[in-house]
């Protein structure tokens, strides 16, 4: 009897072991961008019946919001992980591994400091 509960002890704690990364792992690890103007809120006020922001901290983590001013508190707002690969914005859901990773488009800074993703001016505020 006292082999079957110290069998079954060393079973359970390898087990629990095993399984630490699992329960214990992030998706998304905070890091410095490689560009540095990724600092601050930029803002797009669409065309009157909507608008949407990007709030960056220097870091691969964001905030993106959005309201289609349907209603005037329907704001949706997502942490956002963010990487810059060859003159491309990608993101994804911030820690959550069935976001997949998209396209924002191509982006650029114009001199002023505002920021053009995809053709869209997001004027830094």
């Amino acid at each position: 009897m006292r082999k079957i509960f110290f069998v079954s002890m060393v079973l359970i704690t390898v087990l629990f072991m095993g399984c630490e990364d699992i329960f214990n792992s992030k998706i998304s690890v905070q890091t410095t961008l490689s560009d540095s103007r990724f600092n601050g809120e930029f803002w797009y006020d669409g065309t009157g019946t909507s608008f949407s922001r990007w709030k960056f901290n220097g870091t691969n983590k964001a905030t993106w919001s959005v309201n289609t001013y349907q209603y005037i508190y329907d704001i949706s707002i997502f942490e956002m992980e963010i990487k810059l690969e060859n003159n491309h914005l990608w993101s994804r859901l911030w820690d959550n591994e069935y976001s997949d990773w998209r396209d924002e488009g191509s982006y650029s800074f114009r001199n002023n400091g505002d920021l053009v993703i995809d053709g869209v001016l997001y004027e830094k505020r």
